[in-house]
């Protein structure tokens, strides 16, 4: 038995789809300060589209967060009043337009 298989274009093109939002924190979220904030930005599409975290007017506290999930989800460490602010995510993956989606974020406590 003998078995060829080989790509038609048809098929290729349509296996390609631009980012969708899935999952998303909401727009306006709680944090309290010293514990941990979880952000999420999961984007679907074929190929997997990369995500970028940046935070509006400011950088990103680096040495007290985390990215899990292929970059869909930042983890804020022990929060403070300066995390307080407008993040954002974006995502392409060479299919479409790339989109973005933010989160405003307010520390109490």
């Amino acid at each position: 038995m003998y078995l060829s298989v080989s790509p038609t274009s048809s098929s290729t093109a349509s296996n390609k789809f631009p980012p969708t939002i899935q999952y998303v924190t909401k727009r306006s979220t709680v944090a309290t300060r010293g514990e941990k904030l979880e952000l999420w930005c999961i984007i679907g599409g074929t190929p997997l589209p990369e995500i970028q975290w940046t935070k509006r007017g400011g950088r990103l506290p680096y040495d007290r967060v985390e990215f899990d999930n292929y970059q869909k989800t930042l983890r804020l460490l022990s929060v403070d009043e300066g995390d307080a602010g407008s993040y954002e995510c974006s995502a392409s993956n060479g299919v479409g337009s790339p989109i973005s989606y933010s989160v405003d974020v307010r520390v109490d406590g």
